[in-house]
């Protein structure tokens, strides 16, 4: 995200938060298919601090709204 304020053009900072936020995803899949909703969100917020309006994560936060 430092690179980013300095480069906000540069791609490979780009893909590095998509890494992460795909990371994220996993987890959040991961804690969901346990029954962990908590956990489930709580690697959204952190996936949404790095890549805030990613479209995946506004679908995720839809679907846990869902299951409450």
């Amino acid at each position: 995200q430092r690179v980013l304020e300095t480069d906000p053009d540069n791609s490979q900072a780009r893909m590095g938060q998509q890494n992460i936020v795909g990371k994220y995803i996993q987890f959040i899949d991961s804690a969901r298919a346990r029954g962990h909703q908590d956990i489930a969100r709580r690697y959204l917020q952190r996936a949404e601090s790095v890549l805030p309006g990613d479209p995946r994560l506004e679908q995720i936060r839809a679907q846990l709204a869902a299951t409450r």
